[in-house]
């Protein structure tokens, strides 16, 4: 029984050292949509966007240094 399990743990460990990894696109969801899409998707003009982003981005590049990158 100890065998199997130590046969089975092997294998188990040559197929997660074996897997590729996969990275995700990270598209800005802002230039995917147009004006209206992204007013209906978001309740908030395309500028207004940039306005928020720019008052919290001190805050959160802040937040990030200190606790780590997410």
């Amino acid at each position: 029984m100890k065998m199997a399990a130590a046969v089975l743990f092997q294998i188990r460990q040559r197929t997660l050292i074996q897997r590729e990894r996969m990275f995700r696109v990270r598209l800005n969801p802002i230039d995917s949509f147009n004006d209206d899409e992204i007013y209906e998707h978001f309740r908030f003009h395309r500028e207004h966007i940039f306005i928020l982003c720019d008052l919290v981005k001190d805050n959160v590049d802040r937040l990030l240094w200190r606790k780590g990158r997410l």
